[in-house]
């Protein structure tokens, strides 16, 4: 259940949102007017989900209001009846879910909602699958299925990102699949003993057996993998080539 706070300074407005939140199904914690009354609503509890008029009562706004929340994780909806580019880039700086200009309708609000609530599914799912990949010096523990499996670092011949999961393919040919993005999953693989080629593949460099630059194709035994663009002079810098 996603939890939001509404902060809204017009009563009429705020009765609104509200009323669409209840209907769609998610869990208002509370409504207040000012940043001083959402700072003490965070004390008791952090909501998942922030809406803010950007104008607010009292000495701060909306925008100001977000910026001082340092240690907040969660999502923010920006509202605002005022079509001003100035205060939208300071909005943007947030890198808020939506910006919404009112009026708008239900629709519009529940859109900005829902992709709140996946952005942070998704964060949640992702930071789950890198705790579970737990690592020691020289080996990983690969939790899947409530069993812990152990896997040596140097067995690990390539990684592959297919959309939302990485797939660990190690020497031999055996498959693990983690909720994770390739960018998590080489954090936690020593730096020296691994290498990115390609924006969805990333390799053991010792195992590298040829790099056929024409077809920019990687080698390892009889496996191809595609050289990136991107990647393709940071990985031939790496080799000594006569």
């Amino acid at each position: 259940m996603l939890n939001i706070l509404l902060v809204e300074d017009n009563l009429s407005f705020a009765l609104e949102v509200e009323m669409i939140i209840s209907e769609i199904g998610y869990n208002r914690i509370g409504t207040v007017e000012s940043a001083a009354a959402a700072y003490a609503m965070m004390e008791k509890g952090h909501p998942d989900l922030i809406i803010a008029d950007v104008s607010l009562k009292g000495e701060k706004d909306g925008i100001d209001m977000i910026n001082d929340l340092k240690d907040y994780k969660g999502a923010v909806i920006f509202i605002t009846q005022y079509r001003d580019k100035s205060l939208y880039e300071r909005a943007k700086r947030l890198q808020p879910i939506a910006y919404l200009v009112k009026p708008f309708d239900k629709f519009s609000l529940q859109s900005c909602i829902e992709t709140a609530f996946l952005s942070l599914t998704s964060e949640q799912e992702e930071s789950t699958a890198t705790k579970e990949l737990v690592d020691t010096n020289e080996n990983f523990f690969i939790k899947q299925n409530n069993v812990l499996s152990k896997v040596h670092i140097m067995d690990i011949q390539s990684i592959h990102s297919d959309g939302n999961y990485c797939e660990f393919v190690l020497i031999g040919g055996k498959k693990y699949a983690l909720k994770m993005s390739l960018v998590s999953a080489l954090k936690k693989l020593p730096e020296r003993d691994f290498i990115r080629v390609h924006q969805r593949y990333a390799l053991q460099a010792k195992l590298i057996d040829g790099i056929n630059t024409t077809e920019s194709v990687i080698l390892i035994g009889e496996e191809r993998y595609p050289m990136g663009r991107t990647y393709r002079k940071q990985l031939l810098e790496r080799f000594n080539r006569l």
